[in-house]
């Protein structure tokens, strides 16, 4: 393999072949090319092997820079399905073979996020010691158990303190779960659906991704603005974006695993070749025989209905070009495309 015999993927894009390739030229620049297959364009550069596990923190955030960087651009003249971070694949040939087994679920996706964007709003408090001091004042029972344990020697007081500590912690929770869902109720009204990420530490109180048609960009600005004053500034908002729907549509791409395949398949009873309307129609049947709602006491019968949803999954995203083979030389010769779960995953450089 060369030195720049990898190809790794930015992400897919829909248009017309010229459109596509005036993006790359024009826009993108920096060896950036596309390859076409089944009606998308797949964003690409020529690349050597990289362990992007094995990279420092400086390393790996330069790379995601130039990552995030180029679907960014692209999604100034297109709609833009991301590929997980450091995605490489090993040709042209493999990255064709990748639009073929996607091309369902590019199709849906690219129609779904089509003039949507996603913004990210980091929500902190400005004063987190005030904070903790207005509830040590505020509530009534931090402020009697502190006045109780006034009264005790210092040296007695250890797991008093530890235990008051505890109750600050707790109300501080409950303040910051209080404000989080009257912002979440807010913001929502202007967006399509949000994605809430874990908080930093406990100054933060929201880490959220909002996907929201790009004409209520302005909108969501606005209702932003109405927050600050509504909290008299005491909360911090920052807001990222516009993005490319980085929490709601990166897609990845792994190498088929057979016996999970395989399993699933039998789990199916399918033959070595397969259609998805017979997967489809398979699964319906095993839906009507082992739904829980008929037997609502049954454990047993509940596991068994979640793998049938798990195994549905795995061969619909398997037989996603709508066609395939059970064959275990096929099988590991080739690719699932499936959504990626981004939430708690990615790293945020911004």
């Amino acid at each position: 393999m060369s030195k720049k015999g990898f190809k790794y993927i930015y992400g897919v894009i829909k248009g017309s072949e010229k459109k596509q390739i005036s993006l790359v030229e024009n826009v993108l620049k920096d060896g950036a090319r596309v390859i076409f297959n089944h009606g998308n364009g797949c964003v690409l550069s020529d690349s050597a092997w990289m362990d992007y596990h094995s990279l420092s923190k400086e390393e790996l955030a330069e790379n995601l820079v130039k990552h995030q960087s180029t679907i960014e651009k692209m999604m100034k003249e297109n709609t833009v399905i991301p590929m997980k971070f450091g995605t490489l694949l090993n040709s042209d040939d493999e990255v064709r073979v990748m639009l073929e087994k996607g091309c369902n679920l590019f199709e849906e996706l690219l129609s779904s996020m089509e003039n949507k964007i996603e913004l990210d709003l980091a929500a902190t408090w400005n004063d987190l010691n005030l904070v903790i001091k207005k509830i040590s004042e505020e509530d009534e029972k931090i402020k009697s158990f502190k006045e109780e344990i006034a009264k005790k020697p210092l040296d007695k007081t250890f797991q008093d303190r530890v235990r008051i500590g505890a109750m600050i912690h707790s109300a501080l929770s409950e303040k910051r779960n209080k404000l989080k869902d009257e912002i979440l109720n807010y913001l929502s009204k202007v967006s399509i659906e949000y994605q809430v990420n874990d908080v930093m530490d406990d100054s933060m109180i929201l880490n959220c991704a909002f996907l929201l048609e790009k004409s209520n960009e302005k909108s969501f600005d606005r209702m932003l603005h109405k927050l600050d004053k509504q909290y008299n500034e005491n909360i911090n908002f920052r807001c990222v974006g516009p993005l490319p729907p980085y929490s709601f549509a990166t897609c990845e791409v792994k190498k088929a695993d057979f016996e999970q395949i395989d399993q699933a398949r039998k789990l199916f009873e399918l033959r070595e070749e397969a259609k998805i309307i017979d997967i489809k129609s398979a699964y319906r049947n095993l839906v009507k025989e082992k739904h829980p709602d008929q037997f609502s006491s049954d454990q047993q019968v509940q596991k068994e209905f979640e793998e049938i949803q798990r195994a549905y999954k795995i061969l619909k995203n398997y037989c996603s070009d709508g066609r395939c083979s059970f064959r275990k030389e096929d099988v590991v010769n080739s690719f699932v495309v499936d959504r990626f779960d981004i939430a708690g995953t990615r790293i945020d450089n911004r």
